[in-house]
């Protein structure tokens, strides 16, 4: 191939790859896939011998992800991060909801890269294919007193790696059968391989939980117990642990369990702030979330006070404009509006949400309609028509949204 590049590569040409091609897409997508630990132990291509002795090594290759985000594309890294932005910002607008986290559970693989659903599940699909081929013998060894052990076999651990990877991407997709078929199977694989208390065991443990419980009441009693084995096994600051707490709360608060759902924020956000920082996103998210239950609580000082420490912490570290940030702006004007009548304060941060959104996300987004009807409502209670007819103006289809 061409400068020892990969093609741009679409679900179709995917097929069309010869074994070299393969190798090195697997190579490539499975070192960015492990964080470059499998860097350790790529193999070199079929037929490709080591150097003579005297003769350089070849050129070291290019840094994974800078490779494999150059064969796919700038344009598709952009359009993913711009929809995680998206997705973040629409799952935190009002009327007052959690923030949901679009990074809970996430995949530690980096399939988000390749933007388009569709490619991404055929290159998912494709990784798999590969790996499985290349799975040696269980491996086993003697340890010191004579008996033989099983131990972890990594190539083994690449194919549940890709499972769980594959199950993540089926997740995107709404593809619900595959995706409980991929995380069964690799639920299986880690707690054989690593122990059903190894974190790779629980994560996975925590999608099923997820895909499988019907209920909010079973989705909240599992998540407890699970809660208890993680900060047994990994510890209660762990991150997995955290995240896992934070998806507690929010399940508490979706079953109505106010109080419960405010002390499982508390804790999480204590112990984010200790361990992560003030300022990490995850901690700013929490106390974003506390917020919320708080203004559903009718605590409005209290609301109030969270929403400030998460849009002080939101302006340093993602900027005045970040859809975030404007999703904040935007609670504390509900509060102002809703809370404590202060009408005038309300509707000047209504006005810069609206106009950060417009900016960013564009007058027909969700996140910017949500915007205009809540800006619409306060402008109503204050009396406002003046503003109201300019707000007609620019977003005629307002008073027909739904929130």
């Amino acid at each position: 191939m061409d400068g020892d590049k990969l093609p741009v590569l679409s679900p179709s040409k995917l097929g069309d790859l010869s074994v070299e091609d393969l190798e090195h897409f697997q190579n490539l997508i499975t070192t960015v896939a492990t964080g470059g630990a499998a860097s350790q132990k790529v193999n070199p291509p079929t037929g490709q011998a080591d150097p003579p002795p005297g003769q350089a090594n070849p050129p070291p290759r290019p840094n994974p992800l800078e490779e494999l985000l150059d064969v796919i594309g700038k344009v598709k890294e952009a359009s993913a991060i711009l929809k995680a932005d998206i997705d973040k910002d629409k799952d935190s607008s009002p009327p007052h909801r959690a923030i949901s986290n679009p990074k809970q559970n996430e995949s530690k693989y980096s399939w988000d890269v390749f933007g388009d659903p569709s490619l991404l599940m055929a290159a998912s699909r494709r990784l798999l294919e590969v790996l499985e081929l290349s799975v040696p013998a269980p491996v086993e060894e003697k340890n010191v007193r004579g008996k033989k052990k099983k131990v972890p076999d990594p190539w083994k651990l690449e194919v549940l790696d890709a499972c769980y990877a594959l199950g993540d991407a089926c997740s995107k997709v709404r593809d619900d059968d595959d995706m409980r078929r991929y995380f069964k199977r690799a639920k299986k694989g880690y707690e054989e391989q690593l122990g059903p208390e190894s974190e790779k065991a629980l994560e996975v443990t925590n999608r099923l939980i997820m895909v499988n419980c019907r209920t909010q009441d079973e989705k909240c009693e599992k998540l407890t117990a699970l809660m208890g084995r993680m900060g047994r096994a990994l510890g209660d600051e762990h991150v997995l642990t955290l995240d896992t707490l934070e998806q507690l709360g929010s399940e508490l608060r979706q079953n109505g369990e106010l109080e419960p759902a405010r002390k499982v924020w508390w804790k999480c956000w204590n112990e984010r702030e200790r361990v992560l920082g003030k300022y990490d996103e995850k901690t700013l998210r929490t106390v974003n979330n506390l917020g919320i239950v708080y203004y559903e609580l009718e605590r409005y000082e209290v609301a109030l006070e969270c929403y400030n420490l998460a849009l002080e912490g939101f302006e340093k570290t993602l900027g005045m404009t970040h859809p975030t940030t404007l999703e904040t702006v935007m609670n504390i004007a509900s509060v102002l509006d809703e809370g404590f009548k202060d009408y005038g304060k309300a509707e000047q941060l209504f006005q810069r949400a609206l106009e950060g959104k417009e900016s960013q996300l564009g007058k027909d987004h969700e996140g910017t309609m949500r915007c205009a009807e809540n800006y619409r409502n306060c402008l109503q209670r204050s009396g406002n028509s003046a503003g109201l007819i300019e707000l007609k103006k620019a977003h005629p289809n307002v008073e027909s949204y739904d929130t």
